[in-house]
């Protein structure tokens, strides 16, 4: 149990996002959190950065750049291109600044919940796919339902399949998944021998 992590901060937070994101975030934290018991992790972790992993996700292009600017936050092109991938990093810095957490494992989670990253703890890898088996998202998909039945069985198996989907359509509409995504993919791949 992680004393330092006080939810109802996170909540009191939450409260004053647009209605969708609300929903989508408790949505996403009872998904984790049935991932957290069936995987035995930390619920207290898994509930805290599943709450606080779309904290930035309201805001828009031009602000998530000069957050990512005043954080210190490293920007490479791709973000520059697509700065709603910089909603997590800045969610992960307000957590460490404005809510003085310092659990590494809360941090990444938040930080890669969009990219993934091959050197995920399994919080992180709970937080990721959670946030992909929204109920809401279902359509975008074609293996949502592989994907969400297998999630429980083998968490790997399950984020590998997502990973493929994700890339595949991205392909297909003539956009590249970020590096770390296919660092993340190429990682599942080795262990499954594919």
């Amino acid at each position: 149990m992680d004393s330092q992590l006080d939810i109802s901060l996170i909540l009191k937070k939450i409260e004053g996002l647009p209605k969708g994101l609300q929903n989508h975030i408790h949505r996403t934290r009872k998904i984790a959190k049935s991932l957290a018991e069936r995987y035995q992790v930390d619920l207290t972790q898994v509930d805290y950065a599943m709450a606080s992993h779309d904290l930035a996700r309201n805001l828009s292009d031009n602000e998530l750049l000069k957050l990512a600017d005043d954080l210190k936050i490293p920007v490479s092109s791709i973000e520059v291109q697509s700065p709603v991938l910089l909603h997590g990093p800045v969610a992960a810095k307000w957590l460490e600044h404005e809510f003085n957490i310092l659990n590494p494992d809360v941090l990444q989670a938040v930080w890669f919940h969009t990219t993934g990253t091959s050197d995920f703890h399994i919080i992180g890898k709970i937080v990721f796919i959670s946030d992909k088996l929204d109920p809401a998202k279902k359509l975008r998909f074609p293996h949502f339902d592989v994907i969400e039945q297998a999630v429980f069985e083998d968490l790997n198996y399950a984020i590998l399949n997502y990973l493929i989907d994700l890339i595949s359509i991205q392909e297909g509409r003539q956009k590249t998944a970020h590096p770390l995504t296919y660092a993340f993919k190429k990682l599942l791949e080795k262990q499954y021998q594919i």
